[in-house]
């Protein structure tokens, strides 16, 4: 029977190749037949090639431009001759902003492909604008030039002519800007990018012609997102100049005094960010914005070193709705303290997110509950995740309190393992404990 079985493969692969090229329902389809394909010979390394290169236009199309670089990335490795995965594997380099990896898989393309890629409007566009994000203004204006050549131009490409001009000390094609926003509003997202590239690279003039280019109405969201992409980057420069901005065309809100608590703690000024923190308190009116404002004024005096006036916090925030990982993990730590095991599994039946600390914060809390629970493999894993989360803190939040609490708590959980591990005559996760242990107590730098 198993002799069939490749043949069989290949002719189901041979479907997925068939259908591939017809759209979105051609694309699910493929995927259908490639998976078919690999039930019948998981060995079918072409077939795996390809169902990696679906599932990557597939995260893209829903908006995942990370994964869908891995999966992408994976699908060129096994597809070296094919040139259309090249170019979605660029278009995704692209937009996942690594614009030097971008600008080299798709110029390549262009000479090994001539023909066939200088037909595709989106290789144009992408690679343009990853020179323009680099500063090669003059090849982002010659790629533009060679596009309009092989009348490929791009409402896209239009914009990033203007932009590279704008960089490069020509002045701002306003009335281009204009236009394009407002045939093309996907493409503000692209604006914003340069603006944030524009103030972090200290050009403040370049940067204020182009937010007066934007529309009134834009300008409060736009700059907004500009602080928070800055923040999440920790651009301190970017984000400065965005949230003087933004208080100058939407005042002192509480969304706005958030923004500002944040970037105090990341500047270093915990004080400063408490204070705005308690100001954006005062003015919170409903849940939205009441536990975000806990949320912030938890972690400005957590950072503080000032636990417990941290927690009070973070619990008022959970009982508003908040989904804050770090007001999990703190929560959880205290019910966990006072013997309260279930309330502290109720925190994480609901999913979490937050930054790094909030990671390391969950994780560690994480793990005592499973420990109290009989699940000493998964407890030993999450422990040794917030130890790593705790050593890749930003400089803002891994202060003397912060790392002491995280390293006493995790310590704890290895500890408990470790007797848990020996109790069950478990080597694998005794070794494991006793290796976080040894982590754990080693000196900075170790």
């Amino acid at each position: 029977m198993y002799f069939f079985l490749p043949p069989v493969a290949n002719f189901v692969y041979v479907l997925g190749q068939l259908v591939l090229p017809a759209g979105r329902l051609g694309r699910a389809l493929a995927r259908f037949f490639l998976t078919q394909a690999l039930f019948f010979n998981p060995r079918h390394d072409r077939a795996v090639g390809y169902l990696d290169y679906l599932r990557g236009v597939q995260q893209m199309e829903l908006g995942d431009p990370d994964e869908a670089l891995v999966l992408l990335r994976r699908a060129m490795r096994a597809l070296p001759g094919d040139p259309a995965v090249a170019l979605d594997a660029g278009v995704a380099m692209t937009i996942a902003s690594e614009h030097e990896a971008a600008a080299n898989t798709l110029s390549r393309l262009l000479t090994t492909h001539p023909r066939r890629m200088s037909q595709e409007p989106q290789l144009w566009f992408a690679l343009a604008w990853s020179y323009t994000r680099l500063g090669k203004y003059t090849q982002a204006l010659e790629t533009a030039r060679q596009a309009a050549e092989a009348r490929a131009v791009s409402p896209g490409l239009r914009l990033s002519v203007a932009l590279a001009r704008l960089g490069g000390g020509a002045g701002l094609e306003t009335e281009v800007i204009q236009a394009v926003l407002r045939r093309h509003p996907r493409l503000l997202p692209n604006v914003l990018e340069f603006l944030e590239h524009l103030a972090e690279s200290g050009k403040a003039t370049a940067a204020e012609s182009l937010l007066a280019a934007l529309p009134e109405s834009l300008r409060p969201r736009g700059l907004r997102l500009i602080v928070l992409s800055s923040l999440n980057r920790d651009s301190l420069a970017a984000a400065r100049w965005g949230l003087d901005h933004l208080l100058a065309v939407a005042g002192r809100g509480p969304q706005v005094l958030l923004l500002e608590s944040r970037l105090r703690l990341h500047e270093g000024n915990p004080r400063a960010a408490i204070k705005t923190a308690q100001e954006a308190l005062a003015q919170a009116r409903g849940p939205e914005t009441e536990a975000p404002a806990e949320e912030r004024l938890g972690e400005a005096l957590l950072v503080s070193g000032r636990e417990e006036e941290a927690y009070g916090h973070f619990a008022q925030a959970l009982s508003l709705g908040s989904r804050s990982a770090l007001a999990g993990g703190v929560v959880a730590q205290r019910l966990l303290a006072q013997g309260k095991v279930q309330d502290a599994q109720s925190v994480f039946l609901m999913t979490r997110q937050g930054t790094d600390l909030g990671v390391a914060y969950a994780h560690a809390a994480t793990a005592l509950i499973l420990l109290e629970t009989g699940h000493l493999s998964e407890a030993v894993s999450l422990a040794e995740q917030a130890w790593e989360a705790s050593r890749t803190l930003p400089a803002w939040a891994a202060q003397p309190p912060v790392t002491r609490a995280l390293n006493a708590v995790v310590t704890s959980a290895a500890q408990q393992a470790l007797a848990q591990a020996r109790e069950a005559n478990d080597e694998h996760l005794t070794k494991r404990a006793q290796r976080l242990l040894r982590r754990l107590t080693a000196t900075p730098g170790e």
